[in-house]
């Protein structure tokens, strides 16, 4: 089975993905989390294929998710986090 096999399942997971998309965030700007419309615009969906099976990811930079989720404060805190997500690639 290959996605190209399946286009119109395909189109629906790729609508289906966009409805998400907006669901999130609509939710984002109902709770006022869109200060640089970093996170809102980093959400994208994805659509794989593993072992005989279609699925759909809506992806978003989840540490920053994180951050504004847990209302970390701009300048040392995100610094030293971003520091410390490069020091762990090393």
């Amino acid at each position: 089975m290959a996605k190209e096999d399946y286009p119109i399942i395909v189109k629906g997971l790729k609508r289906a993905g966009k409805f998400f998309i907006r669901s999130l965030q609509d939710e984002l700007k109902e709770q006022e989390h869109v200060a640089s419309g970093r996170l809102i615009k980093s959400f994208y969906s994805d659509i794989s294929q593993q072992f005989g099976n279609l699925y759909l990811d809506v992806v978003s930079d989840l540490d920053y998710m994180c951050t504004v989720n847990d209302g970390a404060k701009m300048g040392v805190d995100l610094i030293i986090q971003k520091m410390r997500r490069d020091l762990q690639k090393v």
